[in-house]
């Protein structure tokens, strides 16, 4: 009779162990994917954001382009056309300097 009550006492522990590791498995996927719906969110907002500032860069760019267009017009007193002719080989030679400078510090 001891021998089959300890039987049932070992795996009555053997189940509850394994009950409550299954379910502290249980709970920790459930954490996961609270926890991966709240990273998920951030990152979006993150990216939402990278995504204002580049297009914002981008328009303030152009608008400096338009504004050394305009400057090289009022300053030489020069058609359209030879104005942006001028201001295209301007923003290409800031662009080599900018390439040449990056490749040195990769380097």
């Amino acid at each position: 009779m001891a021998a089959q009550t300890t039987k049932e006492s070992i795996t009555d522990t053997v189940r509850y162990w394994t009950a409550s590791f299954l379910r502290y498995l249980e709970l920790k996927l459930q954490l996961l994917g609270i926890e991966s719906k709240e990273a998920g969110m951030h990152l979006l907002v993150l990216l939402v954001l990278c995504a204002c500032i580049l297009v914002s860069v981008v328009g303030c760019m152009a608008m400096l382009v338009v504004f050394v267009l305009y400057l090289i017009t009022l300053l030489f007193h020069w058609g359209w056309g030879w104005s942006a002719l001028l201001c295209a080989v301007i923003l290409l030679v800031i662009s080599a300097v900018s390439a040449f400078i990056l490749r040195s510090k990769i380097a």
